[in-house]
């Protein structure tokens, strides 16, 4: 689907730079998706930290304290 958006033209030209796009679909689409991805990354983060998690555990260490927790 095409859609038509004014972006300023030093930043597009940067992030075609910085992301090695050959193209300006290209650098977009990566723009929309990298955007998305640290969006749901926060999203999680977040959730972790609202469920009391912590972020500093390693996975095994996240592991015992979920079996602890749940009597496992």
């Amino acid at each position: 689907m095409a859609t038509t958006v004014n972006i300023p033209q030093e930043e597009l030209a940067e992030l075609m730079r910085l992301t090695g796009a050959a193209t300006k679909k290209d650098a977009v689409n990566f723009a929309v998706t990298r955007t998305l991805q640290l969006l749901r990354q926060n999203e999680a983060i977040d959730k972790v930290l609202a469920m009391g998690g912590d972020l500093l555990l390693s996975p095994e260490e996240a592991e015992a304290r979920h079996r602890a927790l749940s009597g496992d």
